[in-house]
């Protein structure tokens, strides 16, 4: 008999499914649930001493038996006369990890760029960091409320902390 008929047999006895494993990661995740929900709002970005803004939409929901989070985030600029120009298309996974016993998110751009980065739940919010350009840190701070959210990005590099980015979104769903 396989597995999972054998799963299922013990199912349909009425002794329920047997703990996978995921119960640890579903309550770790319940850490990080304020960010659950879909979001739109705006925000700006500095890129070559240029502040550009955009709007944005970012979709937060569980996946997997809640054992993990998908995040999918879109920045688009509007141009009169024109469809939205996309800035920035990505997709997310948050999850815990049960031997280290820190949150992940690994990231997928629409550039082909990827990245596993640590992620840490602070009080009603996270921070977070990529590896930025000429030896410099991307750091990210996100702060929410029931109905906002806002995340500020820096470029750390030695002593110098400059404000890069910063996305304001309301709750909507």
């Amino acid at each position: 008999m396989s597995t999972v008929a054998g799963l299922l047999l013990l199912a349909v006895a009425g002794q329920g499914m047997p703990d996978m494993g995921g119960k640890a990661q579903i309550a770790a995740m319940e850490k990080m649930s304020f960010c659950l929900g879909e979001w739109e709002g705006s925000g700006w970005a500095s890129v070559g001493g240029r502040k550009s803004e955009f709007k944005s939409t970012e979709v937060v929901t569980k996946e997997a038996g809640g054992t993990i989070f998908a995040v999918r985030g879109k920045h688009w600029v509007e141009i009169p006369g024109r469809d939205p120009l996309i800035i920035h298309d990505a997709f997310g996974m948050i999850s815990f990890d049960q031997n280290s016993k820190k949150f992940e998110i690994n990231s997928h751009l629409a550039t082909g760029a990827t990245g596993k980065f640590e992620i840490q739940a602070v009080d009603s919010g996270y921070t977070w960091s990529t590896p930025g350009s000429n030896g410099a840190t991307n750091e990210y701070e996100a702060k929410f409320t029931t109905n906002t959210w806002v995340e500020k990005g820096y470029e750390v590099k030695g002593d110098e902390r400059t404000q890069w980015f910063e996305m304001s979104l309301k709750k909507v769903k």
